[in-house]
């Protein structure tokens, strides 16, 4: 199995780890805790597995010849996490999850900018396609609008930003030492809140949920680390389109929300692009067999 077929496996289950935990976070966490403190107790027991493997890893060494790269990856991650729990909080995880498809289309102009990645026609119409299937899901006769809204955009952008340095420090350091930064980063930043907000007390109820979030959070973040240090980042973009399914899968079966005709056909828009995406990337590289193996290092 070649880098880029492993690489899109793994954004494949990033994409089900992650709308998991966002639909956690909403209507579990935030109903109860403010967003910050959200924030640390997820950072806090997604950090727990990350110490325990570190001492197993074979050359893993704390050191690295580009802080400044960490420390503007791990500002533009804690600004996302910030801006993107904000909006969760007050928008419906359908909204906030078709705003942040603007995320693929962020990354992939900007890989393209920074590492000369080329953005071929079969991409670019992929990542068109499924942008126009998020336009036309999108309710733009909607009454109310609220300011988290701008909120995820922003942090859209910063997403899009994050994953390029993660994408350029995960391939000069190991990957690990990038998400240990970065949660010690997010830990002491969100710790500082506990002097501006009003933290609720955690009950019994609470443990299991947030361990199964620091969990799914850890593996997300674990899994797209590696997945951008083997493959294009323009090639794994638009597989984030994918999460749209799920969202509206969770919330059909748990909360009893049944889609409009609108987000049917945008969906429907979405998975055909990207199932085009995988059978020109993947399919037709012959990945079950060493033969198909790809020559060019990623």
């Amino acid at each position: 199995m070649n880098n880029k077929t492993k690489a899109i496996i793994f954004v494949l289950i990033c994409t089900c780890t992650s709308d998991i935990g966002a639909f956690l976070t909403k209507y579990i966490l935030l109903e109860s805790f403010t967003p910050m403190q959200t924030i640390f107790m997820r950072t806090g027991i997604r950090i727990i597995p990350l110490l325990f493997i570190i001492p197993f890893l074979n050359g893993f060494t704390f050191k690295t010849k580009i802080p400044f790269d960490h420390f503007y990856r791990c500002a533009l991650g804690a600004s996302t996490a910030f801006l993107l729990t904000y909006g969760t909080k007050y928008v419906s995880l359908a909204e906030s999850t078709v705003i942040g498809y603007m995320v693929p289309v962020f990354f992939s102009i900007l890989c393209c900018s920074f590492f000369q990645e080329k953005m071929t026609v079969p991409k670019a119409s992929v990542i068109g396609i499924s942008f126009f299937g998020v336009l036309v899901s999108m309710d733009f006769n909607a009454d109310s609008f609220h300011v988290a809204s701008i909120a995820i955009f922003i942090a859209a952008l910063f997403s899009a930003m994050h994953r390029l340095f993660i994408k350029k420090v995960s391939q000069i350091d190991h990957p690990i030492l990038g998400n240990f930064y970065m949660n010690i980063f997010l830990l002491s930043a969100s710790c500082l809140s506990l002097f501006l907000d009003d933290w609720s007390a955690l009950s019994l109820k609470h443990a299991p949920i947030l361990l199964v979030l620091g969990s799914l959070s850890f593996l997300t973040q674990f899994l797209s680390s590696k997945a951008l240090s083997i493959c294009e980042g323009s090639i794994l973009a638009p597989i984030d389109y994918i999460s749209f399914i799920t969202v509206i899968v969770l919330e059909y079966f748990i909360q009893s929300v049944v889609p409009g005709l609108n987000v049917i056909v945008g969906g429907l828009m979405i998975i055909g692009a990207n199932l085009y995406h995988l059978k020109r990337e993947v399919l037709n590289d012959d990945i079950w067999n060493d033969s198909g193996r790809d020559k060019k290092a990623y």
